[in-house]
C-alpha cells in the first residue's frame, strides 16, 4: 500500500516532457507504474545490480518511454548525468552508505545535477521489518496470487529470508535507516527546499 501511495504522490511533481532518473530502481517494478502513467517523459534508469537490471530491461522493453539505463551507482552515473527535473529513490537510498557524511556529500553532488526547479521524491524504510507481522500478511498475499501452491511457498520463502537478510545488514550498519530530521538536514543543507515529509516519504 505504501508503495502505491507513493506512486500517487510522485505523479503530482511530474510534467509530461520531464526528464527523470529513478535511482536503485532495482527490477523496474515502480518504473513501469510510473511510466504507464507518463510515457513521454525521458527516463535514466540507475541500478548497479547486473541481476537486478536484466529484470529491469525486460520488465521495460516494451514501454514507449525513452529509457537511458545506466548499470552503476550514483557516485558512478553523476558526473555523465545532465540536469534532470526529477530524481526518485523509491526504498534504494538506504542502501547507499553506512556513513552519514557521505549522504551529504552525495546531495551537494546531486544539486548540481538538479534542474533549476527540479525534485527529490523519496520512500524510504524507517525501521527493520516485523517478521512474525510478515508471516501473518503471506496467507492473504497467498489468496490474490496467481502462482501454483510450490510457487508461491518458495517466494514466500525467499521473501522472508530477504526480509531477514536486511534485518542483520541494519543491525551490522550495512544499511542506514534514517530518522526524519536527519534526511531534512542531509537535503537542506544541500540546497534544497523541504517540500512535504510524512512518515517516511520525503518531497525537496
Amino acid at each position: 500500500p505504501q508503495n502505491t501511495q507513493f506512486v500517487l504522490e510522485v505523479l503530482r511533481l511530474v510534467s509530461e516532457n520531464d526528464l527523470i532518473a529513478e535511482v536503485g530502481g532495482g527490477t523496474g517494478n515502480y518504473t513501469r507504474k510510473l511510466l504507464g502513467l507518463f510515457p513521454k517523459v525521458g527516463m535514466t534508469f540507475i541500478e548497479p545490480s547486473p541481476e537486478m537490471m536484466a529484470f529491469a530491461k525486460k520488465r521495460l522493453s516494451d514501454l514507449p518511454t525513452q529509457i537511458t539505463f545506466l548499470e552503476k551507482t550514483l557516485d558512478q552515473a553523476l558526473p555523465e548525468l545532465e540536469p534532470h527535473d526529477l530524481f526518485i529513490f523509491q526504498r534504494s537510498l538506504y542502501s547507499f552508505y553506512s556513513d552519514i557524511k557521505e549522504y551529504e556529500v552525495m546531495a551537494r553532488r546531486l544539486y548540481g545535477k538538479t534542474a533549476p526547479g527540479g525534485r527529490i521524491a523519496i520512500h524510504e524504510l524507517g525501521e527493520k521489518y516485523d517478521i512474525g507481522q510478515m508471516r501473518q500478511y503471506i496467507p492473504a498475499a497467498q489468496a490474490q496470487s496467481k502462482l501454483s501452491e510450490v510457487e508461491f511457498e518458495e517466494s514466500a520463502r525467499i521473501f522472508l529470508e530477504v526480509l531477514q537478510e536486511f534485518n542483520e545488514a541494519v543491525d551490522r550498519k550495512i544499511f542506514t535507516l534514517f530518522k526524519p530530521e536527519q534526511l531534512v538536514s542531509i537535503f537542506t543543507a544541500a540546497g534544497y527546499t523541504l517540500l512535504n515529509q510524512e512518515g517516511t516519504t520525503y518531497f525537496f
